[in-house]
């Protein structure tokens, strides 16, 4: 009998829920549309704020490129400075280095032409 009235008040209590869902199935999609107008108003105004930002933000970043590549200039400018500073001083390491560079180098090409010409027989 208990598992009677327990089928009874769950069968009672799901009808109820269904009723309830089928009234307020409207006042759901009310509010649904409400909400959908409500965001998309606030989305349309939005867009020139989002679209200035992104001007601004895109500014921001060429000028910070801008003032990297002048950097970067200076830099290599000093740098190029210092070694011409230093090669008038003392040319000799740099001349045994670039004949030691050359001669790698020369070696190199030289081992792979030949090998090239030995598979190409």
């Amino acid at each position: 009998m208990s598992t009677n009235v327990n089928s009874e008040k769950v069968r009672d209590a799901l009808k109820v829920l269904d009723s309830v869902a089928r009234e307020s199935s409207e006042d759901l999609e009310k509010m649904l549309r409400s909400d959908y107008k409500s965001f998309k108003r606030t989305l349309t105004h939005a867009v020139p704020k989002i679209e200035g930002a992104l001007e601004e933000y895109s500014s921001a970043a060429a000028d910070a490129l801008d003032n990297a590549r002048q950097f970067a200039s200076e830099k290599a400018g000093e740098v190029a400075h210092q070694v011409d500073g230093s090669i008038r001083k003392n040319p000799y390491p740099f001349m045994i280095g670039t004949a030691v560079v050359g001669g790698i180098l020369g070696a190199a090409i030289a081992k792979t032409i030949e090998h090239h010409s030995a598979a190409s027989r």
